[in-house]
Order: structure tokens, then C-alpha cells, then sequence
């Protein structure tokens, strides 16, 4: 079985390109649909980065949505939230019966950016 977890982690701290204080990647899945977004605060500070994620990144999230690992099952979740910080990460998933189905990605997005980047302002210039 593949580790989903290190391989999406190390494409993500990768394309960041920079070494990071705190990563997130914000996705939401469901079949035939990815939205997979990447936020980043480097070591040197200023504002939190925002890119949309590789093709690359997009499909190993949707693979491993596909295939689950672990005790997480296949095409079980629909909101991943993975997040990097002191160099330790941790994975969060929301699953279809636990979001509000009349939200969106651009409704759910913020909030999770927000409370994993409390206060920061978001680059937007670049993604």
C-alpha cells in the first residue's frame, strides 16, 4: 500500500519551494470532482502563501480518495484538511453526513484557512 500521507506531504512542501512555519492543504473530493488548494507560511514570515495544488498533488489526493488507507475507507470522506506544522503533520476529514450541503468549497474554505492560520492575511497574487 502506498503512504498517501507522506507522498501528498512531500509534493506539497516541495512546490512550496521554501522551507514553511505552517502548511495547509485544503481539499474537498467526490466522484469525478477535486478542488485541492495549498496555504503557506514560510520561515521568513509576511503573509500566508496561497497556490492552487499540481496535477501531481490533485491526483494523489483523488487516489487516495479512491483507495483510502489505513483505517480510512475508500471514497468515505469528502473534506480533507492536512496540515504541516513544527515539522509534524496531522490529517483531518469531514465526512459527507458531517458538511452542510447547502455550502460550498468557497463557504468552507475560509473558515478552515482561518483556523489554521489564525489572523494571517492570504496572498492571493500567485497561485
Amino acid at each position: 500500500m502506498s503512504d498517501y500521507y507522506q507522498r501528498i506531504g512531500s509534493e506539497a512542501v516541495e512546490f512550496a519551494n521554501t522551507d514553511v512555519q505552517k502548511l495547509l492543504i485544503y481539499a474537498e473530493v467526490e466522484d469525478g470532482v477535486i478542488s485541492c488548494d495549498l496555504f503557506y507560511l514560510p520561515v521568513s514570515g509576511g503573509d500566508v502563501q496561497f497556490r492552487f495544488c499540481t496535477a501531481k498533488m490533485k491526483d494523489m489526493v483523488y487516489e487516495y480518495w479512491e483507495r483510502g488507507q489505513g483505517p480510512i475507507k475508500p471514497e468515505s470522506w469528502a473534506v480533507m484538511r492536512y496540515t504541516v506544522e513544527a515539522g509534524k503533520f496531522s490529517v483531518a476529514h469531514e465526512y459527507p453526513d458531517q458538511i452542510d450541503k447547502d455550502e460550498d468549497c468557497s463557504d468552507r474554505r475560509p473558515r478552515a484557512v482561518a483556523s489554521f492560520f489564525p489572523g494571517a492575511r492570504i496572498d492571493y497574487s500567485k497561485p
